[in-house]
């Protein structure tokens, strides 16, 4: 799961989360980031064995890049304001 912890945070603090990976996520796998890869959070370690398993079909592994990358200041679940535009982290929070 991606950005997990950002949609949890928002829902919990009312607030714009910051843009870091999860340790309890797959975002340390992940290779399809727009632009770079987010910093690690408190319990993110990078050099850590892969814990997931790679996509085995078409959809899952390369299909989705049709429609874009996934930006890592997007908030999974609802993250667009009343005018339908993504909300993201302000920069501070990066």
């Amino acid at each position: 799961m991606l950005l997990n912890a950002r949609k949890h945070f928002r829902q919990r603090r009312r607030r714009v989360p910051p843009v870091v990976l999860d340790g309890a996520g797959s975002g340390l796998w992940f290779d399809g980031w727009k632009g770079r890869a987010p910093p690690v959070g408190r319990y993110a370690v990078r050099c850590r064995q892969r814990e997931v398993a790679p996509a085995g079909t078409w959809l899952p592994s390369q299909g989705w890049r049709r429609i874009g990358l996934i930006d890592a200041a997007e908030v999974s679940g609802g993250s667009r304001d009343g005018r339908g535009n993504i909300r993201r982290a302000p920069a501070w929070a990066a």
